[in-house]
């Protein structure tokens, strides 16, 4: 029996998943304290909280071989999840195996993302998730997200990765790319329909017809909600500036078994 467990970081938008980003929660913080948090890949004068919602779709997953083009789709069928409260069980089990080898995992998602949630700081500074996605930023930030009594479901679409960047590659070498219907990376904001994560496998994974094989996937939103407190209140404290969304953490665990 084989086993391989691979830690995908996928579906990173706006934002980068590093070690370094997660130490900066909210929790028990005061707006200046927020205010001296730093960091190289998410910004400066940000940190992050548990989010009330956190609902995705997922479209497909696959393994890919990247020198000869070969694919095995283990699955095609758009399934929704609130990942803060539901099981995520997408994979199906595999009754058949396509023989070949594979060097790459390929997930598809919808960039479509709904999600609520906020903070208070210790000093009564407000952050939540409340009206409208500012065309700019892909985040919030009307002065709506200052009034505890505002937070709400918000949609988040996800059309480039900063201005004219469709794609890019993150610090652990995954490929993250935004593609129309047709599968192809886009060039214009206005054709965006999924996110697609190419993560290479640590090693290649060659599979015989009659091999037997379970593929198991899980995923959290860790603490999936950013807030950010760069906007003087003139008084000594910040006010939030904006509010939005962090990426998810995706593991799958694969066991092949040959035949004897």
């Amino acid at each position: 029996m084989k086993s391989y467990k691979y830690l995908l970081i996928i579906f990173s938008l706006f934002l980068l998943t590093t070690i370094d980003s997660y130490s900066c929660a909210c929790a028990g913080k005061a707006s200046t304290d927020v205010y001296s948090c730093t960091s190289s890949d998410y910004g400066n004068a940000t940190c992050y909280t548990s989010a009330d919602v956190y609902q995705m779709t997922v479209t497909s997953g696959e393994f890919y071989n990247s020198t000869t083009g070969a694919t095995w789709v283990l699955k095609s069928q758009n399934a929704t999840y609130d990942i803060t409260s539901q099981n995520f069980d997408y994979m199906p089990n595999i009754k058949k195996v396509k023989k070949g080898t594979y060097d790459k995992f390929r997930g598809y998602a919808d960039n479509v993302f709904v999600v609520k949630g906020g903070f208070t700081t210790t000093d009564s500074k407000t952050c939540v998730t409340s009206g409208t996605q500012d065309s700019t930023y892909g985040d919030f930030r009307t002065a709506a997200i200052r009034t505890a009594g505002n937070k709400a479901n918000v949609t988040i679409t996800n059309k480039n990765f900063g201005s004219s960047t469709y794609h890019y590659t993150d610090a652990n070498g995954n490929l993250i790319e935004l593609i129309d219907t047709s599968g192809n990376r886009i060039t214009s904001d206005n054709n965006a329909d999924r996110i697609r994560v190419t993560y290479s496998l640590p090693t290649s994974m060659t599979l015989k017809e009659t091999d037997s094989i379970d593929i198991k996937m899980l995923m959290k939103s860790t603490t999936s909600i950013r807030a950010t407190y760069a906007t003087s209140d003139g008084a000594g404290k910040y006010n939030c500036t904006s509010i939005g969304m962090r990426a998810p953490i995706f593991t799958m665990t694969v066991t092949q078994t040959p035949m004897q």
